[in-house]
């Protein structure tokens, strides 16, 4: 899942820079309003200002904004940042001596279309520079199940899916496999893959959410985490963000939003910081002979058959 690893100097973490589609902006998701820049501050700003990536705001995820009048207060963005001033530029210290990261991660959503979803997987990033911009790398193995709300008993059907899945920070490569067959496929890389866990990106989600207060300090899985809490920026949803004091990382992130009946929880744990990864790893290599769709094509883009663009595996 997202591990969003940043450092100091040449490496910015990818999340600042790897430009985000538009098509995955959610109305009640902060990282939404996180959308990265190519070169961030890596201290809290002292006085008011816009925020340097505005204009880079999605036409989508500004209109799913506006659309829905807010219920709570405007973000105050002077107060969000006399708040964080101090603490938010120990958590960049602590994250700029951050290389890399193994981590375990879950990541569950309860809605009421489908009362359970959840996700479960192992992820390790590298942060690296290449090209002139820092890109993320992702692999992961998760396994993805829903409950159907429409039988009970012994009869209540599940259907599960397995997904492998490389992301780039852009793009994300992904085999899946269901009980109908399986196939290979190229998308844009969403959500749990481009949550900001750390650095300039992790600050302006803070910043940008409404009514931002800390709570007191407290352990959480064996570790000291400062406590934030807030509302999206159209009010409609519930987000606490746990941060540990030692490495500025987010490992806990929850929202609620009462008036859809979602509540998403991602948790991190067994962290391991600073550790090698190769980046072989990353390489995604579907088998020989195989058909990867490309879904990140337009309708203009499609083929006169009407079949999304084909990208076929190289030997």
């Amino acid at each position: 899942m997202g591990l969003l690893v940043g450092a100091s100097g040449a490496c910015r973490p990818a999340a600042d820079s790897a430009a985000t589609p538009k098509t995955r902006a959610e109305a009640d998701s902060p990282h939404a309003a996180a959308k990265p820049t190519a070169a961030p501050s890596e201290t809290i700003p002292t006085t008011k200002r816009p925020p340097e990536d505005e204009k880079d705001t999605p036409k989508e995820e500004a209109s799913s904004t506006s659309a829905a009048p807010s219920s709570g207060p405007k973000v105050d963005l002077q107060a969000n940042i006399d708040l964080l001033r101090d603490v938010g530029n120990e958590m960049l210290e602590a994250w700029a001596k951050i290389r890399s990261v193994r981590a375990k991660v879950n990541v569950s959503m309860d809605q009421r279309e489908n009362p359970f979803i959840s996700l479960h997987g192992e992820g390790v990033r590298e942060q690296i520079n290449r090209d002139g911009r820092s890109l993320v790398y992702l692999k992961m193995l998760t396994t993805f199940s829903t409950d159907n709300p429409s039988q009970d008993g012994p009869d209540r059907i599940w259907t599960g899916r397995r997904t492998r899945l490389i992301s780039d920070g852009v793009y994300a490569y992904v085999h899946e496999e269901t009980h109908d067959g399986e196939r290979y496929y190229k998308t844009w890389a969403r959500p749990p893959q481009l949550y900001p866990l750390g650095g300039p990106a992790l600050m302006r989600l803070l910043l940008r959410l409404q009514s931002l207060r800390q709570e007191e300090d407290m352990v959480f899985h064996g570790d000291w985490v400062h406590v934030f809490k807030g509302l999206t920026n159209n009010g409609q949803a519930k987000v606490t963000v746990k941060i540990r004091r030692d490495i500025g990382m987010l490992v806990d992130l929850r929202i609620a939003n009462p008036q859809r009946g979602v509540k998403r929880v991602i948790t991190l744990s067994e962290i391991e910081t600073n550790v090698d990864i190769p980046e072989d790893r990353f390489v995604f290599q579907p088998p020989e002979g195989v058909t990867v769709q490309d879904m990140t094509v337009s309708k203009t883009d499609e083929t006169k058959e009407g079949t999304p663009a084909q990208t076929p595996s190289k030997p």
